[in-house]
């Protein structure tokens, strides 16, 4: 009797083998529907990076262009205001500066003369006033540094002969 089995058992028994299988398919839906959420929370992190990345970039890129079109010179702009200027307003910005003080030149070619000197890279350690290095070098080029006084003599440099 132990081998024989019920219409009734036999039923039990593939009910309860039909359980444990919808139990394991209901376990594995589960954790694919975790991984799905987890694969969609990474793809939408990775779109709102890549939107991010490129609002950010454009916005780098109009700045940039922002920098660029006020460096670039107005030539319209330019030929208007030349054209308000006579020989003599020309003039005497040169001569006066934007000050429009009379000594204005004067002013400052003195503080040139008194406090830029010019070391010529071929003359050898000696620094000379304006005038002087036009003397010694007359037309030809040189290859030259400009300090004020006090820097030239730090750096070893003496006063040259403009003779």
């Amino acid at each position: 009797m132990a081998k024989e089995m019920t219409h009734e058992k036999l039923d039990d028994v593939i009910k309860s083998y039909a359980n444990v299988d919808k139990v394991e398919i209901k376990e594995k839906n589960h954790k694919n529907k975790k991984e799905n959420n987890k694969l969609k929370v990474m793809l939408i992190i990775a779109i709102i990076s890549i939107i991010g990345n490129a609002v950010f970039f454009s916005l780098y890129l109009v700045e940039k262009n922002k920098i660029k079109e006020k460096e670039v010179f107005n030539y319209e702009e330019c030929d208007n205001d030349i054209t308000t200027y006579t020989n003599k307003d020309i003039a005497d910005q040169i001569i006066y500066g934007m000050s429009g003080n009379p000594q204005y030149f004067k002013d400052k070619l003195l503080f040139m003369d008194t406090n830029i000197v010019f070391v010529i890279e071929e003359f050898g350690d000696y620094y000379y006033d304006y005038d002087c290095m036009m003397h010694k070098v007359g037309n030809n080029r040189y290859s030259y540094l400009a300090y004020n006084k006090e820097a030239a003599i730090s750096k070893g440099y003496r006063e040259g002969s403009c003779r």
